[in-house]
């Protein structure tokens, strides 16, 4: 079946997100890739990019030289690989203060996935995918929500760990225990819905619901860190 998106592929080498990049003025080597995120959509122009510039960003923001070396990527299903971002993409991390240069979309492949230590899907479709190829990421797959939403009552004290890639570890262990017990939710809810085609306007509704679902993760990790967080008390 072709492909619904068009768009110029850029001869440019892929590059992934490390938090270094997102901190300004770093100019230290990288102390190595202690653990990596991978967000995963369709055709990695639009939902997977937002998510991936904007977790970086908000992890350099929230716990900055702590997280340099953490490595935040993202892929495709159905990828137009070569592709730069779609370009209301590129506004709305632009108007949210995030770097949106660089990006080319990729596709998604098991290699990836066996890498993640985490990997964040835009919909359940894009997790059965994940899944299906690799299937024992099943207990580090989610959505977006879906993970937003088992974390929300995990309290602060049970991720810990004195490195990112513990840190990350328990954040994963948390969410996954809990799938098991939580009632399930109507069809969609754990989805976030593809902007493409759409006017700027969904683009925005769409990072600011990806923001929304992170804001849990970064306030859990930044507790473990025992950096300052909004939604939960620092550690004495």
């Amino acid at each position: 079946m072709a492909s619904r998106y068009r768009y110029t592929v850029r001869d440019t080498t892929v590059r992934d997100t490390t938090v270094r990049d997102a901190i300004l003025g770093d100019t230290d080597h990288d102390t190595g890739g202690q653990t990596s995120v991978l967000m995963v959509c369709t055709g990695n122009i639009c939902r997977s990019p937002i998510a991936e510039r904007l977790f970086a960003a908000r992890l350099a923001h929230r716990l900055g030289r702590a997280y340099r070396g953490v490595t935040v990527a993202s892929a495709g299903v159905r990828a137009v690989t070569g592709s730069s971002m779609e370009p209301h993409a590129e506004r709305v991390l632009t108007e949210l203060r995030v770097n949106p240069a660089g990006f080319i979309a990729r596709d998604l492949t098991a290699g990836m996935i066996e890498r993640a230590d985490l990997i964040l899907c835009a919909a359940r479709e894009h997790r059965s995918a994940v899944v299906t190829m690799a299937p024992r990421a099943l207990r580090r797959t989610f959505t977006l929500r879906e993970f937003a939403r088992l974390l929300a009552d995990v309290p602060a004290q049970e991720i810990a760990g004195p490195t990112p890639a513990e840190q990350m570890s328990s954040l994963v262990w948390a969410a996954s225990h809990r799938r098991g017990y939580r009632p399930p939710v109507a069809p969609g809810r754990d989805d976030v819905a593809d902007p493409f085609g759409q006017p700027l306007d969904a683009f925005r509704q769409c990072a600011q619901l990806i923001e929304r679902c992170l804001a849990r993760p970064l306030d859990l990790l930044a507790y473990a860190a025992g950096s300052p967080a909004p939604g939960v008390a620092a550690r004495p």
